[in-house]
């Protein structure tokens, strides 16, 4: 169980490279993405990182934040303040439901799945509409990304990810 007082912020974010991944943070975000660690995200025509909508090649998962809790991106110190953003683009790696606590202590959950689906180990991955992973293809004009290597369960609300 996560405890917060009043006044004090933390937040939970949606992704760990715990294994070999190959990133990209050469690429720039488009100024209107919404961006969640752990969820897929395409490039526009421009090779701009924007939030995936199923409609595309997914390119990789976002490894940072630029979202109305956190900006990585535009940040004030260190690499952040560039505009990019670091994207998983091969390899395994580990999300989960990013949680974001306010300062009143209520807690916001960003998932990163479709939490309506039931994911089994070397389901293969894509993107839906509402830009979740999805084990579901219906609807999907993307192509796949990736498959699982552990699903989530109710005792461990991760899933690691063989990304292609």
């Amino acid at each position: 169980m996560i405890k917060v007082s009043p006044g004090q912020s933390m937040f939970v974010y949606g992704i760990n490279v715990d294994y070999r991944a190959m990133e990209d943070s050469t690429k720039y975000v488009d100024p209107s993405a919404v961006l969640y660690p752990g969820r897929p995200v395409r490039l526009t025509s421009t090779s701009l990182v924007k939030n995936s909508d199923g409609s595309t090649i997914t390119f990789g998962l976002a490894k940072s934040n630029k979202n109305s809790y956190v900006d990585d991106t535009f940040g004030e110190f260190g690499a952040y303040g560039s505009g990019k953003m670091s994207v998983v683009v091969l390899g395994m790696v580990t999300v989960r439901p990013n949680l974001y606590v306010k300062s009143d202590g209520t807690i916001d959950t960003i998932n990163v799945w479709d939490t309506t689906k039931t994911y089994l180990v070397n389901d293969y991955l894509y993107c839906n509409a509402s830009g979740l992973i999805t084990n579901d293809s219906t609807g999907v004009t993307g192509s796949k990304f990736g498959y699982v290597l552990k699903p989530p369960a109710t005792e461990d609300v991760t899933m690691e990810i063989r990304m292609l």
